[in-house]
């Protein structure tokens, strides 16, 4: 746990902020290269990445200030301290999304097809993110007595469920290539994200310790996994149909 990676005079640059911002240029310098081997005009693409990752950001700490209100009602300025951590990924998808989506009709562009061809590094990103998050000490896992981590100032042991998650996302990452590089139709790497991203998000979630139970089993993200994981597979359907 190292959540400040080391100060220059008043200037202190953050783990979790160098991590994630280090995932969003290494995510979109491969979307660039795919964009190019996919015939694609790069300008066009990199108008919507800005867009993605603005909405991204809005949305996701939206949701992590809605979640956590108590905190920001009692240090309002705080909300604005992105670097030290606090996004919700749930909300950073949904605002990335409409991004996209405002981004892509601008621009007149087949969101289908800019949806497939960043979702395997949306994956890839958040894979390495989530070492960010490691770092800074939060979304940190349960309590357990066998293999573990002990955080700084802690003398219980816990699941290292960052780890767990990004080695999932990365493993999410190389099956959504794989599919990328032999899709049927535009939207199916984007359906399957969302499916996929769901089912993992909603068994990694049984190791969380931060989180409360919003209904017996349920935490909020499994709900919104939930529907999520049905949106995915609404979308699949629609779209195969609308194939044939």
């Amino acid at each position: 746990m190292h959540p400040i990676l080391f100060k220059i005079g008043p200037v202190t640059i953050y783990s979790y902020g160098f991590v994630v911002a280090s995932a969003f240029l290494l995510g979109s310098w491969l979307i660039l290269r795919e964009a190019r081997r996919e015939g694609l005009n790069v300008e066009t693409v990199l108008d919507v990445l800005v867009a993605i990752l603005f909405g991204g950001l809005i949305g996701g700490r939206l949701l992590y200030v809605i979640i956590n209100y108590g905190v920001y009602l009692e240090h309002p300025l705080r909300v604005f301290m992105v670097s030290e951590g606090g996004m919700a990924f749930h909300g950073g998808l949904a605002g990335g999304i409409a991004g996209a989506v405002i981004a892509s009709k601008i621009r007149k562009q087949s969101l289908p097809v800019i949806l497939d061809l960043m979702s395997p590094y949306v994956a890839l990103g958040h894979a390495i993110g989530r070492v960010g998050c490691l770092l800074n000490g939060c979304c940190y896992g349960k309590e357990v007595s066998g293999l573990g981590l002990v955080f700084p100032g802690e003398t219980v042991m816990r699941s290292p469920v960052q780890l767990y998650e990004s080695l999932t996302l990365l493993a999410l990452f190389l099956v959504l290539k794989t599919v990328l590089e032999h899709r049927k139709f535009h939207g199916q790497v984007f359906a399957i994200y969302l499916m996929l991203y769901a089912v993992l998000r909603f068994l990694t979630e049984s190791f969380r310790g931060d989180v409360p139970e919003f209904l017996p089993g349920l935490t909020l993200a499994r709900i919104i996994s939930i529907g999520i994981f049905f949106c995915g597979s609404a979308l699949y359907v629609w779209l195969c149909n609308r194939r044939s």
